[in-house]
């Protein structure tokens, strides 16, 4: 929920090195912190899981580099019942756009990975994530350590 500030405050008028990520009161975990090639902006991706719903989601937000705020929270996945979403990462290109990745774990059926790339301010393209791979399903309890081949 907190990203910490390197620097004497927070120079958007807080008080604080520790800056509020996300603005509700889902639980918020894993966050994912990338810089673009410059310096100048500073993403944090994250999965929240809404108690009240039930939904699993993953966001994002950009700032600058005093640790202001550039967008409000962008929800980057649609809710889906008996879905969750964990494992995000994020990163950003030598032309600015922002990769995020993430696993999908529905509540019958195999995980999955999905990507989706945005703009620079964050802006969701039209279509859906593009779904990158999809292993194998374990059966329950199994390790899949021990249980994964390699071809």
């Amino acid at each position: 929920r907190f990203m910490s500030h390197f620097g004497p405050k927070n120079q958007c008028g807080g008080s604080t090195t520790e800056l509020v990520v996300n603005t509700t009161t889902a639980d918020a975990r894993k966050p994912a912190i990338a810089s673009d090639s410059a310096g100048n902006n500073v993403y944090v991706a994250w999965q929240e899981y809404d108690t009240v719903t039930g939904f699993s989601n993953i966001f994002a937000r950009r700032y600058d580099i005093n640790g202001c705020a550039l967008t409000t929270p962008v929800k980057v996945t649609t809710d889906q019942a008996n879905l969750v979403r964990s494992n995000v990462d994020i990163t950003v290109d030598a032309s600015g756009s922002v990769l995020l990745v993430w696993d999908e774990i529905p509540g019958s059926g195999p995980e999955a990975v999905y990507t989706w790339r945005l703009n620079a301010s964050l802006q969701l393209p039209g279509g859906s994530p593009t779904k990158v791979d999809a292993p194998p399903a374990f059966p329950p309890g199994a390790d899949r350590a021990t249980t994964a081949s390699v071809a």
